[in-house]
């Protein structure tokens, strides 16, 4: 469906071109926080596999990981922060 040229409405749903921008944001940093969970999980799931002597490659791949994912926290704290403030949430 096309956009309404009067209210600038994408389809039936009622969302605007800038909810729609927002919604894709979000949903860009909830897919990569939820990728980056996996992979920790998929990790520590080979890391118990291998018990009772977890390899260090796998040990530092796991620390690298976690490292990684770090760094994006607060870039993706900050996006959130944003569209809370622009759409007025709590």
């Amino acid at each position: 469906m096309g956009i309404s040229p009067v209210y600038g409405v994408r389809g039936c749903q009622g969302e605007t071109d800038r909810t729609l921008i927002v919604l894709d944001e979000t949903k860009n940093i909830s897919l990569e926080a939820s990728a980056r969970f996996n992979q920790i999980c998929n990790l520590q799931l080979r890391i118990a596999e291998a018990q009772p002597i977890a390899t260090s490659d796998i040990l530092e791949l796991l620390a690298y990981t976690i490292e990684r994912t770090q760094t994006r926290i607060p870039a993706w704290e900050r996006s959130i922060e944003e569209v809370k403030l622009d759409w007025n949430l709590p």
